[in-house]
């Protein structure tokens, strides 16, 4: 829990749970590789371009069990990852994740968000919209890899921030 701030704890289905805003982002590989996300990580070797923040979400004995990353590329704030671990899932937690995560991203100053979406349907019923790719600033490895629309195929999306 190094780096972790407690936000809030709360009570479902009979199980205690913690959300934490962390600096930690290294906690994350695991839940972002197994919920097929892309895990790089910058020069430092601890955590991805831009990454300001995240909030982790751990059961009260500490185990995670979801979280976000939070980025800042050139200039462009980010909704970098969201996953939930699949046995978990179904229990709006994820839902709870994306809140705290935008309402963060909105008080950094953010007037847009942009995300690739490997569930891009989660997104647009919270107001994301597609993008085309000559829409999208160059900010995602992704936008220029050379399985780009042949064995992977984001989704870019943005919401504008009111």
């Amino acid at each position: 829990m190094k780096n972790d701030l407690l936000i809030e704890s709360f009570n479902l289905d009979g199980e205690r749970y913690n959300l934490y805003e962390t600096k930690d982002y290294l906690q994350f590989e695991d839940l972002f590789v197994s919920s097929g996300l892309e895990f790089y990580l910058d020069e430092t070797e601890e955590k991805v371009g831009g990454f300001v923040k995240g909030f982790s979400l751990k059961k009260a004995d500490g185990c995670l069990i979801g979280g976000s990353a939070l980025a800042v590329k050139e200039g462009h704030y980010v909704l970098n990852d969201l996953a939930v671990y699949k046995e978990h899932r179904g229990k709006d937690l994820g839902e709870l994740l994306f809140k705290v995560s935008m309402e963060e991203l909105k008080k950094m100053g953010a007037s847009s968000i942009y995300i690739t979406a490997k569930v891009p349907e989660f997104f647009r019923k919270y107001g994301f919209y597609y993008l085309d790719l000559e829409d999208v600033p160059d900010i995602f490895s992704c936008k220029t890899c050379s399985q780009l629309n042949k064995t992977c195929h984001p989704k870019f999306m943005k919401y504008d921030c009111e």
